[in-house]
C-alpha cells in the first residue's frame, strides 16, 4: 500500500514539473514568434544589468536620528 502511495506522489510531482517546464518553453516560443528580429529577442530574454551608484554619488545627508546633538549644533544652515 505504501508503494502505491509513493508512486502516486512521485507521479504528481512529475506532472507538476512537466507543466512548469512546458509553460517556460511556451513563453520562450511566444517571445521568439513576437520578436521582429534577433536583437529584439535578445533584449527580451537577457536580464537587465543592475545599476550600482558609486559611493561618491550617494546621498551625503544622514538621518536626523543618527546624528549626535553636538553635530547638529555645529552644522551650518543652508537655506
Amino acid at each position: 500500500m505504501a508503494y502505491l502511495f509513493a508512486i502516486i506522489v512521485l507521479l504528481i510531482i512529475y506532472i507538476a514539473y512537466e507543466s512548469i517546464a512546458s509553460r517556460r518553453e511556451r513563453e520562450k516560443l511566444q517571445l521568439k514568434l513576437m520578436s521582429k528580429n534577433v536583437g529584439e529577442y535578445k533584449e527580451a530574454t537577457e536580464p537587465e544589468p543592475e545599476t550600482v551608484m558609486p559611493e561618491e554619488e550617494l546621498d551625503e545627508h544622514e538621518e536626523l536620528e543618527n546624528v549626535s546633538p553636538e553635530d547638529l549644533l555645529k552644522a551650518k544652515d543652508n537655506i
